[in-house]
């Protein structure tokens, strides 16, 4: 049986139609179209645009993995609705400039959100201490599901930082879609051309999620895990 992998990401948004053609033009791939939800292919992944639910919540809400045993997860963890294919629905692939790396999370307690993505998806969580470019600020740990990785980050105790005020202020949850860019300069270039607002923080640009998806967008080189 195949390892489990992290096959596509769900975003709400309250413009349906605006967010898939903003993707779409991150991407560098034409949208597919369905009756409630567009679908962005991004190599084997998927970006999958839905409207905003009853609870209200925008930007990134959801995740399926696709299990190595076929079993159904459907659960809830750190501010994200983590499940199977419901819908068996294929991921077409397709010719994009980026791919999807990974999803970063910020929550309270390292050891148990760790564990409990553990719990769920059967995947041993990989503790690395100081997270690399945080500037000692951040904890990470990481559960790679395939070629892609769910990063889980939390605030260093007594250390100022972003996603420590986040917490704060709006609880556990998505905070960044990280994808990597075949040739980062020449989307960079394409994005400003479209106006699209970017900030640089090595070795990343990244897209202001004041977007018409509301998503922190990582255009990455290509890394490692």
């Amino acid at each position: 049986m195949s390892a489990p992998r992290l096959r596509t990401v769900t975003i709400a948004a309250v413009d349906v139609a605006e967010a898939g053609a903003f993707l779409s033009a991150v991407c560098g791939i034409t949208a597919l179209d369905h009756t409630d939800h567009v679908r962005i292919p991004v190599g084997d992944a998927a970006l999958v645009v839905g409207p905003v639910s009853a609870a209200g919540r925008v930007g990134v809400t959801g995740i399926e993995v696709e299990t190595g045993t076929g079993g159904r997860l459907d659960t809830r963890l750190n501010g994200i609705d983590v499940s199977t294919n419901q819908e068996d629905e294929s991921v077409p692939s397709g010719t994009s400039d980026v791919l999807l790396d990974h999803l970063a999370v910020a929550v309270a307690d390292l050891d148990e959100a760790a564990q409990s993505w553990e719990a769920a998806t059967g995947v041993l969580a990989e503790l690395i201490g100081l997270h690399p470019v945080s500037n000692g600020s951040l904890l990470a740990a990481r559960l790679a599901l395939g070629d892609r990785m769910i990063e889980l980050l939390s605030p260093v105790p007594g250390v100022d930082s972003a996603i420590g005020s986040r917490l704060q202020r709006h609880g556990e949850g998505p905070i960044a879609i990280a994808l990597p860019a075949e040739d980062i300069d020449s989307k960079r270039a394409q994005l400003d051309d479209l106006g699209v607002r970017m900030l640089w923080q090595r070795p990343h640009w990244l897209i202001h999620p004041a977007n018409p998806a509301n998503v922190l967008i990582q255009l990455t080189p290509r890394v490692q895990h």
